[in-house]
């Protein structure tokens, strides 16, 4: 039998309980507002999304972005909560409502929007960020109403980085692009098709579909939608009105007939003058040629100097073992053609099984980086002559081969120059490389086999030059002491090489992480240097540190962390839209930690005083966008832009002006010179 003192106890402890905010509502007029279960915590630099629920009454109903013909979109804000900021805002698809004729887009049931925040990356671990998200809406039936809500919660700042954890309602962000032209007096849309199988198939069938435009007044929302398909994607017609202006840019949101639903960042087509369409293959044709000039100037990039070093080893040899250094040199562009058309089916298959890719893309794994760590150092503690793979390089004086297994080591030093190559996106090859990945299949194996022919034809080139001229052989200096003094030399850029991939895994994993690695590698390099050590105990060392440096990637990832000084702020889609439509001019830097090409431009080009103070006098938004880790809405920036990785820079200039991209490698010259044009 239930006693009173079990009630009262009872009462006590729901007293004591603590009031989360997910446990919250508010009600205003005919809606209830709630924060449903908030994110854990955040980290400093790190995102979350909060999720809102609003619930219009039975028959009630709210609006969307665009509310259509009629009503007002609800509006959420944050303020008031230093080192905590509010970047977008993201809605489920709408419904298309009808009311005496009167179309409006909105919901008439719960609807669940998740408001993404970021916090500073000052925040400090341990600490809680309180909030309160005001929120502005109409809710109508017969008769419309105002309601407002300020819903609080407070976020705990960890070490930890959680997921942001969304909703299947929303629309999916789609890869494919889409254009829009007018045509006499009607709105063309066009859509292709996507490489993601189960949209793509919706794409190919698209019967039933509707279109919404984030944008008011783009689309007429009683306007009937004409739908017409081909062997490509499929297109849509809708009447405009006469004097209507067409943004740059528009956020599309298209629901398919089964209730699926994409959002696509159209852009405005640009108009070219009549001639006959020019076959598929000739856009492959060019894609491949551009690709072969791109591998060329990718041995001028930054990011290959550190495996100069060992080719300039093999031209060292060239002059006298003329046979060997052939055969070095064929087997080396094997491994480094092979290795890029196995880059080009690991993007096809990752981005047909709808993963959000580019080129770099491994580099964004902290594995393969404290990889690539360990694996520099042990190349320049072998240049540094502190351990052998093989003979040495005196040998090349006599008949003993260079090496145990000089095939092998010329074929892996082709497939670690392209791994050294990831992070630089060479003039020409960013336009070949987008081709590929939106083609996918045949083409993109052609066009990077096409990169890799380019990227070892100076090599292969020059060896068989010396080797098949006795008279350039000739001034060839003779084999020595002064090869192997050499070859000490030109172990530095690997050790600065492998520095420099510690510094990236840093950003990717965090204090803890490093911490790890750099003890792994201690341990790889005592255990290499100690040669009194009994062979199986500096076996043993060197095993157990290569664990300790792979599984340093194991700890918790670090938040990516954006500079916010001088003027930068952090790329934002939703930001970036907003900007647009109020004219302010930006300029977009997509960058990495891995990037020595982006390092090198910021350091020579955008941090240059000249341009920090045109910048300012301009009041240009300097937006940077860190793909150090993996972004999905980078990502999609990238290739909307035609690129598949880093560098890109993007100026926008007021007034709406139509977007310029900038050269891959910059010069304050160009900068200013791209200002200037746009003002």
């Amino acid at each position: 039998m239930i006693r009173f003192k079990h009630i009262l106890l009872g009462l006590v402890l729901v007293a004591l309980l603590p009031v989360s905010p997910s446990w919250a509502a508010m009600r205003s007029g005919h809606m209830t507002a709630a924060l449903e279960a908030a994110p854990p915590g955040i980290t400093p630099g790190g995102e979350a999304a909060l999720p809102v629920t609003l619930t219009p009454d039975k028959a009630w109903h709210t609006y969307w972005i665009n509310p259509g013909d009629t009503g007002l979109p609800t509006d959420i804000s944050q303020a008031g909560t230093p080192g905590l900021s509010l970047i977008r805002t993201e809605w489920p698809t709408p419904q298309k409502l009808t009311y005496d004729g009167v179309v409006t887009y909105g919901y008439d049931q719960p609807v669940t929007a998740y408001v993404h925040v970021r916090a500073a990356p000052e925040v400090k671990i341990g600490s809680q960020l309180p909030y309160t998200l005001h929120i502005d809406s109409l809710v109508c039936r017969d008769s419309c109403e105002p309601v407002s809500f300020d819903l609080t919660g407070q976020l705990n700042v960890s070490a930890k980085m959680v997921p942001i954890a969304t909703s299947a309602a929303l629309p999916v962000d789609l890869q494919a692009p889409a254009t829009y032209s007018r045509e006499g007096g009607a709105l063309r849309i066009r859509f292709s098709l996507p490489g993601n199988p189960a949209l793509r198939a919706r794409f190919a069938h698209p019967e039933g579909a509707y279109i919404f435009s984030e944008i008011a007044d783009l689309i007429p929302p009683s306007a009937p939608q004409t739908l017409t398909t081909d062997p490509q994607g499929f297109s849509v017609s809708l009447p405009m009105a006469s004097g209507t202006d067409l943004p740059a840019l528009t956020p599309l949101v298209v629901r398919f007939a089964d209730g699926a639903a994409v959002r696509v960042l159209a852009h405005e087509a640009v108009p070219s003058p009549a001639k006959p369409a020019a076959p598929q293959s000739d856009g492959i044709a060019l894609a491949v040629l551009l690709a072969f000039l791109g591998g060329l100037v990718l041995n001028l990039m930054p990011c290959v100097f550190p495996v100069l070093s060992m080719k300039l080893l093999a031209l060292t040899r060239a002059g006298h073992d003329h046979r060997l250094a052939r055969r070095e040199a064929l087997i080396y562009g094997l491994g480094a053609i092979l290795s890029f058309v196995a880059l080009s089916v690991l993007l096809d298959v990752a981005r047909t099984l709808g993963g959000m890719v580019g080129w770099g893309f491994q580099l964004q794994s902290p594995y393969v980086t404290a990889a690539l760590s360990l694996l520099m150092l042990m190349v320049g503690l072998n240049l540094s002559g502190l351990f052998e793979i093989g003979g040495s390089l005196q040998a090349a004086a006599g008949a003993q081969p260079i090496g145990r297994h000089p095939y092998l080591a010329a074929f892996m030093t082709g497939v670690l120059a392209v791994m050294v190559a990831a992070p630089c996106s060479a003039p020409f090859m960013a336009t070949a490389t987008g081709v590929a990945l939106a083609r996918g299949g045949f083409a993109s194996i052609a066009i990077f086999t096409a990169l890799g022919l380019g990227f070892v034809a100076p090599f292969v080139a020059l060896t068989f030059t010396l080797t098949w001229m006795p008279s350039l052989a000739r001034l060839m200096p003779r084999p020595g002491p002064w090869m192997d003094r050499l070859r000490q030399i030109l172990a530095v850029p690997m050790y600065l090489a492998a520095g420099w991939m510690a510094w990236v895994f840093w950003q990717q994993a965090g204090p803890a992480g490093l911490g790890l690695l750099v003890l792994g590698m201690a341990l790889v390099a005592a255990a290499i240097i100690a040669r009194r050590l009994p062979n199986g105990l500096r076996a043993t060392a060197v095993i157990i540190g290569m664990a300790l440096g792979i599984g340093s990637a194991m700890q918790t990832p670090a938040a990516p962390v954006i500079a916010t000084t001088n003027g930068q702020v952090a790329f934002s889609q939703a930001r970036l839209d907003a900007l647009r439509t109020q004219g302010q001019p930006v300029l977009v830097d997509m960058t990495a930690a891995w990037c020595l090409t982006c390092k090198v431009n910021e350091r020579v080009a955008l941090s240059d005083m000249r341009v920090r103070s045109a910048l300012k006098a301009q009041n240009v938004i300097y937006m940077v966008g860190d793909w150090t880790h993996r972004d999905a809405e980078i990502t999609r920036y990238l290739t909307q832009n035609g690129r598949s990785g880093v560098p890109l820079y993007v100026y926008y200039g007021p007034a709406q002006a139509q977007p310029v991209i900038l050269p891959q490698l910059l010069t304050p010259g160009v900068v200013l010179k791209a200002l200037q044009a746009g003002r």
